[in-house]
């Protein structure tokens, strides 16, 4: 059993802002890169037509400049509060202890990420279409080093939206685990999860590969008769190339063994239990493999065992006595106890090999045992050619003196039936015997091997009553204590004596 994490009740609102702050720092990270790049950026000779196109429209440029400065960031803070308030509204709930988050709060909450590498983008649109569609047309001729400054935006931008999603993804683990505290992220919010091959190629062109064209380009624009270009290209070119295949076989066998092991776990959730994950490597991945096969291994015994126990008990007595760790002891249940037995058995023992006799013992058992199984029975032992069936424990039961009167009667027209199949060399005739009561029904043995059974008078009654429908020549005879709750009309015996029991006992027969 594992332990579920208990996070809800300390969950606060800085869990919250801690992630929000990271679109903060991710702006303002940008910013910083932007000014340094511009303040460290040679103009080569544009600065005089540069200086005159930005002073000639100084009032424009200002205001547009005052209006962004002033709104931009509080923008992007206000649209994740409101878009995120379904998961604010959550955390008050959760801390309250008022339930779990619905599911458009979860939704919202993983959508953050996205949510703030969008926005932040978006923060950066606005001064990237002002270089590019607004100041070229102050200073025709020199669109070269608007494009740079262009390229360089992008560079800052795509930086502020890498920071703000990946930080914010780090940030956001507590609140998920408040918010998802049995895992199951993908089922639980409807969402389809963003591929790690996805999230590792976004990474690597972000980190790779727009820093080394963005250098190549400044180069370009400020020296494109520069000889030291063409070799510099091929560097670049090269490492582009060399990084791309090496990510990419990384990446590639990286999110395959991922997405066999997701596949792999999947089916094993849903009692699948055919998969193999194949191990090519050393790595963590590797090692996750091999956890989940050998996992496989150790279900796969433990499923043979629970199968084995399944031909010792039905399935439902099975599963009921595997839910709970086994213990000494036990507790009292009203059940009825059924005791059925070959009549003259030893007699037809005599006539038969023991391996014809074990053959045609099972024909029987298999027969009765089926019959037993369907009536809610738990067949508690084979006693040579007797078998003891208990109704009403370990499995609750409130009509178990109905099924166990109906199981008797539907065992002896199966085995009638059997006997006239041809099959049987001889004819099996049975003598069953049924009484109500009160026992022990619990573990008994040692702390090492013991057996789940039921010890108690009833059990006793029955099994004398059982050898006495012999006597009576009835293949089915019933105690009063049975006769009295089973609301059906059965033929009246008289009073006979059992032995041990000193009071005559009334009994029934159908």
């Amino acid at each position: 059993m594992t332990n579920k994490p208990k996070h809800r009740n300390k969950v606060h609102l800085g869990h919250f802002f801690w992630p929000t702050s990271w679109v903060l720092i991710a702006n303002v990270l940008a910013v910083i890169l932007n000014i340094a790049l511009m303040k460290t950026t040679p103009l080569r000779g544009a600065t005089e037509v540069v200086t005159n196109a930005i002073a000639s429209h100084h009032d424009l440029l200002n205001t547009l400049s005052g209006i962004y400065s002033i709104s931009a960031f509080p923008l992007v803070i206000g649209l994740m509060l409101w878009y995120q308030w379904p998961v604010i509204r959550a955390i008050g709930r959760l801390r309250r202890g008022e339930g779990s988050p619905d599911s458009k709060a979860r939704q919202r909450l993983l959508h953050f990420p996205t949510t703030a590498a969008i926005l932040s983008a978006i923060e950066w649109l606005f001064p990237l279409l002002l270089f590019t569609l607004v100041i070229p047309s102050f200073s025709e001729g020199h669109l070269v080093f608007f494009f740079q400054r262009a390229m360089m935006l992008v560079f800052v931008g795509l930086l502020a939206s890498s920071v703000a999603y990946y930080g914010s993804s780090w940030a956001l683990r507590r609140l998920i685990e408040c918010f998802f505290p049995e895992g199951q992220l993908a089922e639980k919010s409807g969402l389809k999860p963003v591929s790690t091959r996805f999230r590792l190629y976004f990474f690597y062109i972000v980190a790779g590969v727009l820093p080394l064209i963005t250098m190549w380009l400044f180069f370009y624009s400020y020296e494109p008769g520069n000889e030291l270009l063409l070799p510099m290209g091929i560097i670049a070119g090269m490492a582009l190339l060399l990084g791309c295949w090496a990510a990419n076989s990384l990446f590639i066998r990286l999110t395959r063994q991922l997405k066999q092991a997701s596949e792999v776990a999947t089916a094993v959730r849903n009692g699948n239990l055919e998969g193999w994950i194949t191990v090519t490597s050393r790595d963590e991945t590797g090692r996750l493999g091999d956890g989940i096969n050998k996992m496989i291994a150790g279900l796969l015994e433990r499923e043979q065992m629970r199968e084995v126990f399944g031909h010792y008990v039905s399935p439902e007595v099975r599963d009921h006595l595997l839910a709970e760790p086994p213990q000494l002891g036990g507790e009292l249940r009203e059940v009825t106890v059924l005791f059925a037995d070959i009549r003259d058995f030893t007699v037809l023992s005599g006539k038969l090999t023991p391996q014809r006799l074990v053959g045609l013992l099972n024909r029987y058992f298999t027969t009765a045992v089926a019959v037993i199984d369907n009536h809610r029975g738990y067949v508690n032992k084979f006693i040579g050619d007797a078998v003891m069936a208990v109704f009403g424990a370990p499995l609750d039961d409130p009509r178990h003196t109905v099924h166990a009167l109906d199981c008797a009667q539907e065992m002896v027209a199966r085995i009638e039936t059997l006997n006239n199949t041809g099959e049987m060399e001889v004819k099996f005739r049975v003598g069953i015997g049924l009484h109500t009561g009160e026992v022990i029904a619990g573990n008994i043995g040692a702390p090492n091997r013991f057996e789940y059974t039921v010890i108690g008078e009833p059990v006793n009654v029955a099994s004398r009553i059982q050898s006495l429908s012999a006597i009576l020549n009835r293949t089915v005879l019933i105690s009063k204590a049975v006769n009295d709750v089973c609301g059906k009309k059965l033929e009246y015996v008289g009073e006979h004596e059992l032995k041990g029991l000193e009071k005559l006992q009334r009994l029934y027969a159908i």
